[in-house]
């Protein structure tokens, strides 16, 4: 049985869900936060790093989730290869034009953007961040890398060099979105983590974005969030419960639209990667669910 179970990326497909479904089963030592994104940091050590997990089950596995990682992969990949001899990891993916869009509107529901800015101008910002690396101004250039990390098979490249590919193991978000229970299992398979305690979890989507109404409120609600986030980690029905009544309060429907020239824009940017990633998932030697 490896030691460590890492969900790796990407951002905004499912990896939060994943994680939650995962910790809820009791059945691993999961980290006090979900995102240590402790690889992303030069002088990386076993026992600093154990020291961000609740160590409570003797014997399980460690898990945690850093999407970041995929994102970072020219770093983490090496990082999580020299540290950690007995580690497996997890990839989500999802359609990249959906998940830059969902990205997007995640961001600027948590203020990471300007109110005033839209999908059309955010998509030429972050196409010129990565084919000339210039930096838009007031927006740091990690909300800027939303487009680029969306090449999934690029980014892979430096995993792909560091683990074979028995321990790795790609979910699709249509997959976990629609069967998550039986990808919990998968995943608690492949991990080898008893596949206990999947009766006790709550399926329900987690960290899903939404505009506010009041945004001073919502910073307000976002400062809570943070500032609980242990708590909710261990009672995620509370928090469930207690984000449904807040959204009746604040919720707002409103979303950026974009335009289909753009639209085409983006998904003609990914097809190539696309075509390669889905040429290396069809390998017999790598799993996907």
């Amino acid at each position: 049985m490896k030691r460590f179970l890492i969900i790796a990326g990407s951002e905004k497909c499912g990896t939060t869900s994943l994680y939650a479904y995962l910790r809820e089963t009791n059945q691993f030592n999961p980290s006090i936060k979900k995102e240590t994104d402790y690889f992303r940091n030069t002088g990386c050590g076993l026992v600093e790093y154990k020291k961000l997990f609740v160590n409570n089950r003797e014997g399980a596995v460690y898990l945690e989730s850093s999407p970041g990682y995929l994102t970072c992969s020219n770093v983490s990949a090496e990082n999580i290869k020299s540290t950690l001899d007995d580690v497996r990891i997890v990839f989500v993916f999802r359609d990249p034009t959906e998940r830059f869009i969902s990205s997007f509107n995640f961001h600027k529901s948590k203020y990471n953007l300007p109110e005033s800015l839209d999908l059309d101008t955010y998509y030429e910002m972050c196409l010129n961040y990565y084919e000339n690396n210039v930096v838009a101004e007031g927006i740091d250039p990690w909300f800027l890398d939303v487009l680029g990390a969306g090449k999934y098979y690029e980014r892979l490249q430096y995993f792909i060099k560091c683990f074979d590919a028995k321990d790795m193991l790609f979910v699709s978000f249509n997959s976990l979105s629609k069967e998550p229970k039986q990808v919990l299992e998968s995943v608690m398979k492949f991990s080898g983590s008893e596949i206990e305690g999947v009766g006790e979890v709550d399926f329900s989507p987690k960290n899903v974005g939404f505009s506010a109404k009041s945004k001073a409120l919502h910073k307000i609600a976002m400062h809570f969030n943070r500032r609980f986030e242990a708590i909710w980690l261990k009672y995620p029905r509370i928090k469930s419960a207690l984000l449904q009544m807040y959204k009746i309060v604040n919720k707002s429907n409103n979303e950026d639209a974009i335009s289909k020239g753009t639209l085409s824009k983006i998904e003609k940017f990914y097809s190539e990667d696309q075509s390669n990633l889905n040429i290396y998932l069809k390998d017999p030697k790598v799993s996907s669910i």
